[in-house]
């Protein structure tokens, strides 16, 4: 998920569902793919 802020000042929420989407910051120029965020994340269950 991303909040943007809308020029007219509302909230903008986007949901992402694939990895190869590309996750764009505009108010600093900067994207990155999904895949290349969570690259060394293991999102598998740990029991506790």
């Amino acid at each position: 998920m991303q909040y943007t802020k809308t020029p007219d000042g509302k909230w903008l929420l986007t949901e992402y569902e694939s990895p190869e989407t590309i996750l764009e910051l505009s108010s600093i120029q900067f994207q990155i793919s999904l895949n290349d965020l969570y690259e060394k994340v293991n999102f598998a269950e740990t029991e506790e």
